[in-house]
């Protein structure tokens, strides 16, 4: 009774705390949280932490203020710094799906594929989330990191049945059936992703390395050379000329 009674006393001092910003505080923080946001959308994730990091301190109790630190911190791949401020924004925000879904995203880069599973599922459970099909996609594609294609191919099947149009199912679906060794499968899966999403590099590389599977070479050096012009300088650009190296050595 003793410890309820004291986490409703600190429940009610955070909240007094927060309420207890001047509306010039609040502007302010909003300010540079602004400013944050729009260098993250511009992909200019050290700059938004410039902004951000001046935003929470003058207002440490805005759940979005919390969250889009977390993003700036994870682009710059601060794990721990992310986990600190995606929880924060989780416990001000009463259990917001959205940032749970978050920090199940950020699990996924630390490769803590049990704790993504969670927040995954706690995301997707919950009745107010809008987008369902993305935590359940990330659902699938943690358990398959662990090796279980069957409970993947579970939740990926879900998540196909409730947004049919969401290319990276196929794309995740098509990965599971070519670690299966299921080539035609997996082919089929990743030209429906294409199909949905044609600038989708990474599902032109996985086509591509399918096709090599299947030993239809200048089909797959076609995906690769598609993924050049796409994205020549992500991870898929790369991977792709790595490709195209062996290919024609």
């Amino acid at each position: 009774m003793m410890d309820c009674c004291k986490f409703l006393s600190m429940g009610v001092l955070v909240l007094l705390l927060g309420c207890g910003l001047s509306l010039d505080q609040k502007n302010q923080a909003r300010s540079h949280y602004t400013l944050g946001l729009s260098h993250m959308q511009s992909g200019s994730p050290t700059m938004a932490l410039k902004e951000l990091l001046q935003a929470v301190e003058i207002n440490s109790y805005d759940p979005e203020i919390q969250a889009l630190l977390a993003q700036a911190y994870q682009a710059k791949k601060a794990y721990p710094q992310a986990e600190k401020h995606y929880l924060r924004a989780i416990a001000l925000s009463d259990e917001d799906p959205r940032y749970q879904n978050n920090l199940a995203a950020l699990y996924i880069d630390m490769e803590r594929w049990d704790q993504a599973i969670d927040y995954f599922g706690r995301a997707s459970s919950n009745l107010l989330f809008m987008r369902t099909e993305v935590a359940l996609t990330g659902t699938g594609y943690a358990q398959f990191r662990k090796g279980d294609y069957p409970a993947a191919l579970n939740s990926y099947q879900e998540a196909r049945a409730i947004a049919p149009g969401y290319a990276p199912i196929n794309l995740r679906l098509g990965e599971v059936y070519y670690a299966l060794g299921q080539d035609t499968i997996a082919r089929n899966e990743f030209e429906k992703a294409i199909a949905q999403q044609p600038r989708y590099a990474e599902a032109h590389y996985r086509l591509g390395l399918v096709l090599l599977r299947l030993q239809q070479i200048p089909l797959a050096s076609q995906q690769f050379q598609q993924v050049l012009e796409l994205s020549p300088d992500s991870e898929w650009g790369l991977k792709s000329a790595s490709a195209l190296q062996s290919l024609y050595r």
